[in-house]
């Protein structure tokens, strides 16, 4: 409690201090004739804002006994300078902290005649010396994607294409003595997908990911070609681009799992879009008898893949003695409010189920 009384009654002389160079380097900027230079003084004021918010986030930690995080940075490595300047201006951090400064210069003594005021001036500390509730969605959505990007490219990608490989050679070798045509035509396919396989391979390596949002008609044709017989419905606007990439790994990974279970029989893929989710649903007949059951590693995937993204996977056998891979991720911040686990009946009414239904009729 010491340390809290210290760090409050010092906050105006603190804050007193951050005022005068910022507001002074403003004053100056303001009031230069030529604007050029006077811009520059408004930036360097602005810009001082982070550092000072660092400062203020250390004195935070050591003496009122609050762990702030970090903000995340202000423009990614290699932005171009003009952009970089916007971002100076722009930053919300800058503000927030400027705010922490006023309230911190007003009322740090004040709240030593009220001690209980000291936890609301801890949770103001989170609020505006580290990162806002948009930021920590963001920045989240972003480590997620890193931290499974490695254990799951190589299973989601290459693992697709060697099982649509693997499917095309059992089918051609099935059918190479009395159907010599399809046979060569099944190589071809093969061919076509190791080479995209080696593509895929090269990407991985590089550390690249692809910029625009992968189209799932594409997948769907190529699964198709590769000897799925895949019934679809798909609506689907625009997407934000880590939702397009997450959906378009999570069919693909569906896709995969309906090719080694249930090779050569119907899958159905319902797609949609409603502006708050998007819903995916793959559905595929169980063969007879029941397949030897796999490792789970890519319905694991799916799981994870889609809670990252702050949504919700189901995966498992439906009363008509179907498999279902059921997906709902949002478009937003988070899911709606409503029921989001698949009951993986028809008459199920979370909002995967609600959203196809009102789409794809």
């Amino acid at each position: 409690m010491q340390r809290a009384a210290a760090y409050l009654l010092a906050g105006p002389i603190v804050a007193a201090v951050w005022l005068a160079v910022v507001g002074g380097l403003y004053a100056v900027g303001i009031v230069v004739q030529f604007a050029p230079v006077g811009a520059l003084f408004v930036l360097a004021g602005q810009f001082l804002l982070r550092p000072i918010g660092r400062v203020e986030r250390g004195l935070a930690r050591a003496l009122l006994g609050v762990d702030v995080p970090a903000p995340p940075p202000l423009a990614p490595p290699g932005t171009a300078w003009w952009r970089w300047v916007g971002a100076v201006f722009r930053d919300p951090h800058g503000w927030r902290v400027l705010a922490w400064i006023v309230v911190r210069c007003v009322t740090g003594p004040a709240v030593l005649l009220y001690p209980p005021l000291v936890g609301w001036y801890r949770r103001l500390a989170v609020r505006l010396l580290g990162p806002s509730p948009a930021e920590v969605l963001r920045e989240r959505a972003e480590r997620a994607e890193a931290q499974v990007r490695l254990d799951q490219e190589l299973h989601d990608s290459i693992g697709h294409l060697l099982s649509m490989i693997v499917v095309q050679a059992g089918a051609g070798a099935h059918l190479f003595d009395r159907d010599p045509a399809f046979a060569r035509r099944a190589l071809d396919t093969i061919q076509e997908q190791g080479r995209s396989a080696l593509g895929e391979l090269d990407r991985i390596i590089a550390g690249l990911r692809p910029q625009d949002v992968p189209d799932v008609e594409t997948l769907l044709d190529g699964a198709a070609a590769a000897g799925l017989r895949v019934r679809r419905r798909v609506r689907l606007g625009p997407l934000p681009a880590v939702v397009g990439h997450g959906i378009h790994r999570v069919l693909q990974e569906a896709l995969t799992n309906a090719a080694k279970h249930a090779p050569g029989r119907d899958v159905d893929v319902d797609l949609a879009a409603d502006g708050r989710v998007v819903a995916l649903s793959v559905t595929n007949p169980l063969p007879s008898p029941a397949p030897v059951a796999g490792s789970g590693a890519g319905l694991a995937s799916i799981r994870d893949r889609v809670a990252s993204l702050g949504g919700r996977a189901t995966a498992g056998s439906t009363p008509d003695g179907a498999f279902a891979v059921r997906a709902v991720l949002p478009l937003g911040a988070a899911l709606p409010d409503g029921p989001s686990a698949c009951r993986l009946t028809a008459a199920c009414a979370c909002l995967g189920c609600g959203t196809r239904r009102t789409v794809l009729g």
